[in-house]
């Protein structure tokens, strides 16, 4: 490089660069996740939960309550495989309104929402998707309804990808 000349600022990352970012990650517990709003494309950020799988693929957890989740809804790269419970469409109140198959969360007052999404790449193959909220007095997958309700009030959305 001559004096006249800038320096290259942007280089491509190399293993060690590549490791340490993977690092903090996995260290992480909080992100912001910006996007921008569908109705007024307006740019919005929010922090979201953060965790990682084994291999080190981040997961960010998102809630409907949050300002980022119509766009990431209406966004054509991800795919709502629209998860279901029968336990939740027999718990819906008489002046639920939707699909209570949909629920994802017990609440008082406000009742039962879905406010919990997985929303897989639109390229993935979804074989199957669903929310573990078994009936009053029955079981799914060996978990009792008494169990998942004391648990949480959230209950867990699943699903199953292809390769």
């Amino acid at each position: 490089m001559n004096e006249k000349q800038a320096p290259e600022r942007w280089q491509l990352p190399t293993d060690a660069v590549r490791r340490d970012v993977r690092e903090l990650i996995a260290n992480a517990r909080h992100a912001a996740i910006a996007t921008l709003a569908p109705d007024t494309g307006a740019p919005q950020c929010t922090r979201v939960g953060l965790a990682t799988l084994p291999d080190g693929t981040p997961l960010i957890f998102c809630s409907a309550l949050a300002a980022h989740t119509p766009a990431l809804l209406a966004d054509p790269r991800l795919q709502d495989p629209h998860p279901q419970s029968p336990g939740a469409r027999a718990a819906a109140d008489s002046e639920h309104r939707g699909d209570p198959a949909l629920d994802t969360v017990d609440w008082d007052g406000p009742g039962n929402l879905r406010v919990d999404y997985v929303l897989p790449a639109a390229g993935l193959e979804v074989q199957a998707a669903g929310v573990l909220w078994p009936q009053t007095g029955r079981s799914d997958r060996g978990i009792d309804a008494e169990t998942v309700a004391r648990a949480s009030r959230h209950r867990l959305v699943w699903v199953d990808l292809g390769r």
